[in-house]
C-alpha cells in the first residue's frame, strides 16, 4: 500500500511545524518517513497513525533544535539541518582560517618591507584592493537578491546568509581605513586578512548560490 497525497501532506505539515522548512532536508526526510510508514503498514499491519508515530520516534532526536559554534551559536535550527550545514561548511572552514589568520601571524615587518617596496605604486595597490571589495560585494549582494527572490529555504541559503553574505560587514572597516590614511591603503596584516576572508566568502557564496538555485530549478520542473 502506498500513502495517499493527503497522508504525505500530513507528514509535510508536521515537519514544517517542527521547523523543517528547508527544501533539501524536507524532501530527504519525507522520503525516509514515507518509506518507514509504508513498511510498517504493509509488513507490520499497523494503521497510518501508529506507523507514523513509530517512524517519528526514530527521527525525534534529529528534529530537536540545535546549534553549533561552526555555523553560529545564534543560528538555532533542527539538529538534522545543523549537521548537514556543519558537514558542508567544515570543508571551507580551513580556508577561512588560513586566509583569515595567516596574515595576522606573519611578522609585521614583512608587511612594512612590502609597503616600502611598493610605496611608488600606492595608487595601484589602493585601486586593486578597492576593486576586489567592489566586485566581491556586488557579487554577494546580487546572489543574495537572487536567492531571496524565490523565497525557498534551504541549507545552502542558510549557509550563504550566515557564512558568506555576513562578511560584507568587513567592508566599512577598510573604507574607514582608506579615509583615515588620507585616501590610500597600505598592506596592513588586518587588511590582508579581511581581503582574504572576503575572497573566500565569494567563492563559498557562489557554491552555495549555485546549489540553492539548482534546488529551485528542480522544484519548478
Amino acid at each position: 500500500m502506498e500513502l495517499t497525497k493527503q497522508q504525505i501532506a500530513f507528514i509535510d505539515n508536521y515537519l514544517k511545524d517542527k521547523g523543517v522548512k528547508y527544501w533539501d532536508i524536507k524532501l530527504e526526510l519525507i522520503d525516509h518517513i514515507v518509506s518507514d510508514v509504508e513498511h510498517e503498514i504493509n509488513f507490520e499491519n499497523k494503521n497510518f497513525d501508529d506507523a507514523f508515530r513509530y517512524s517519528i520516534e526514530k527521527w525525534k532526536s534529529q528534529l530537536r533544535l540545535s546549534t553549533n559554534w561552526m555555523t553560529g551559536l545564534a543560528n538555532s535550527r533542527p539538529k538534522i539541518i545543523i549537521q548537514k550545514a556543519k558537514k558542508i561548511f567544515s570543508k571551507w572552514f580551513i580556508l577561512y582560517l588560513l586566509f583569515g589568520l595567516l596574515p595576522l601571524i606573519l611578522n609585521k615587518n614583512t608587511f612594512n618591507g612590502l609597503n616600502e617596496l611598493i610605496i611608488d605604486s600606492q595608487f595601484i595597490i589602493t585601486f586593486v584592493i578597492s576593486s576586489i571589495l567592489l566586485i566581491s560585494n556586488t557579487l554577494l549582494i546580487f546572489w543574495f537578491l537572487k536567492i531571496d527572490i524565490n523565497r525557498i529555504k534551504s541549507t545552502y541559503r542558510f549557509l550563504f546568509n550566515s557564512q558568506a553574505f555576513s562578511y560584507l560587514i568587513l567592508t566599512p572597516f577598510i573604507v574607514g581605513e582608506f579615509f583615515y590614511q588620507g585616501g590610500a591603503l597600505f598592506l596592513e596584516p588586518w587588511i590582508v586578512s579581511f581581503i582574504g576572508l572576503q575572497a573566500v566568502s565569494v567563492f563559498f557564496g557562489y557554491q552555495m548560490f549555485k546549489k540553492h538555485h539548482g534546488l529551485f530549478k528542480n522544484k519548478v520542473s
